[in-house]
């Protein structure tokens, strides 16, 4: 296959979804094919590090393909079968990246509360403050919540539900 196309990947080995049928008609599930390809391969240019906001020690770059030969031992699955490959990834880090994300709001929430003991307003701390307080409360509360959503879906995962 031959593959022109921009996408994000790492400055390594991109494992990547191209369209691999042209037909505009074709439905998404079937038009996809995913590939890996070597970045020092003819026709790809791999861009600047892009500055990401909380993960930085991931190697995201732009990844440009310009008739970009791809052997058939390098497509992932079967030809035109991209799309399930991509949601059988999406399944994989599903859990990863909530944790991940649960991880933030902790500390978001773990911040909020110690500014609200320090900030004074009116001779008191802002969290004596009854809106303050439900602030909080809403934080914590959906907090809590996404850390149930992230068990559940390790849960899932781990007895081998989609």
């Amino acid at each position: 296959a031959v593959v022109s196309t921009q996408s994000t990947g790492s400055s390594g080995i991109n494992a990547e979804y191209g369209r691999s049928d042209p037909d505009p008609k074709c439905p998404a599930n079937r038009a996809f094919t995913a590939f890996v390809v070597d970045a020092d391969a003819p026709g790809v240019t791999v861009g600047r590090k892009e500055w990401n906001m909380g993960q930085r020690a991931s190697d995201t770059r732009g990844v440009t393909f310009e008739d970009v030969v791809v052997p058939a031992e390098n497509i992932v699955g079967e030809y035109g079968g991209g799309f399930k490959v991509a949601m059988r990834c999406f399944d994989k880090t599903r859990p990863t990246v909530g944790a991940m994300s649960l991880g933030l709001a902790r500390r978001a929430l773990d911040e909020a509360t110690k500014y609200s003991m320090e900030r004074k307003t009116m001779g008191k701390p802002i969290f004596m403050h009854q809106a303050v307080n439900f602030l909080l409360a809403d934080m914590a509360m959906r907090y809590e919540l996404a850390k149930l959503g992230v068990w559940r879906s390790c849960a899932d995962y781990d007895e081998g539900r989609r």
